[in-house]
């Protein structure tokens, strides 16, 4: 067998499975009558009826002064350090590193 005919076969064997399967269904459902379109659709009945809320007025607010904000010192750094400073920290097993350092 060739190529050509296993792809004609092959193809033949998916459209009769696609055919079957439409017929299939075609015979098995019913069909609903054309102006029964809305058998499908979802009504949610709620029990309860709306109810208006009055507006308030709003309120006058004073301003009040602002909380200081809590310092926690003077910034030192910006968290960068140098590879001499990395390669300290690796080997004091301050940091975890996964590969060797190469520069």
């Amino acid at each position: 067998m060739v190529w050509k005919q296993f792809l004609i076969v092959l193809a033949s064997c998916y459209a009769l499975y696609y055919a079957l399967n439409i017929f299939f269904d075609l015979f098995t459902h019913p069909r609903s009558a054309p102006g029964d379109q809305g058998s499908e659709d979802l009504v949610f009945q709620e029990p309860n009826s709306p109810t208006l809320v009055p507006v308030r007025a709003p309120e006058a607010k004073s301003s009040p002064s602002p909380a200081p904000a809590v310092q926690s010192g003077e910034l030192l750094s910006n968290g960068g350090c140098s590879i001499g400073e990395l390669q300290r920290l690796a080997r004091e097993e301050l940091i975890e590193y996964t590969k060797t350092l190469a520069f």
